[in-house]
């Protein structure tokens, strides 16, 4: 795996994680006065290494940046695949807002949308259902970026929040 569990405390899946996921509730959280029908399901927060790809790239061998990515793309992938399971519940339209967690931020005009796009791509991925075969650019599917600092010095990882929206009527169930 591309991160290192000895970087993170030892509660982290068993009291600091449940912590997180009882805090964004898992649940609906209404409707406007247009009939747009709005359910943020927070998935999970991944302890992954993100770093800014703009200025990275130019001191790094590509074998190591190809090494890093593919790494962040799958444990993406695999860890929506184990936390959602094998058919995603979730259906375009929505928006799925990528939050990096780190001690700095980064610029948010490129270097915090690249340094997630191994991340988006994975997220793509499960979304197709097969792992290398997403394409993120589907229409339906809108793309946030954010970022925060971690409760912890030298704490890393990625939150992911998709927000599904559909259109209903009175008639609807």
């Amino acid at each position: 795996m591309p991160w290192n569990r000895k970087r993170y405390p030892v509660n982290w899946t068993s009291e600091i994680r449940p912590q997180v996921l009882a805090r964004a509730g898992n649940c609906c959280e209404g409707s406007d006065a247009t009939g747009a029908f709005s359910m943020s399901l927070i998935v999970t927060i991944m302890p992954l290494h993100t770093m800014s790809e703009a200025n990275a790239s130019q001191r790094e061998h590509w074998g190591s940046k190809h090494r890093r990515h593919k790494g962040q793309r799958a444990v993406t992938y695999f860890t929506l695949r184990d936390v959602l399971g094998c058919v995603s519940p979730v259906q375009a339209p929505m928006t799925i807002t990528l939050t990096r967690i780190a001690p700095r931020a980064l610029d948010e005009g490129d270097n915090l949308a690249a340094s997630l796009k191994a991340c988006r791509d994975g997220v793509a991925d499960y979304l197709c259902g097969h792992y290398g075969q997403g394409q993120d650019r589907q229409p339906g599917l809108h793309w946030r970026y954010a970022q925060r600092q971690g409760y912890a010095p030298r704490v890393y990882g990625v939150e992911i929040v998709f927000n599904e929206t559909r259109t209903w009527t009175a008639g609807d169930t």
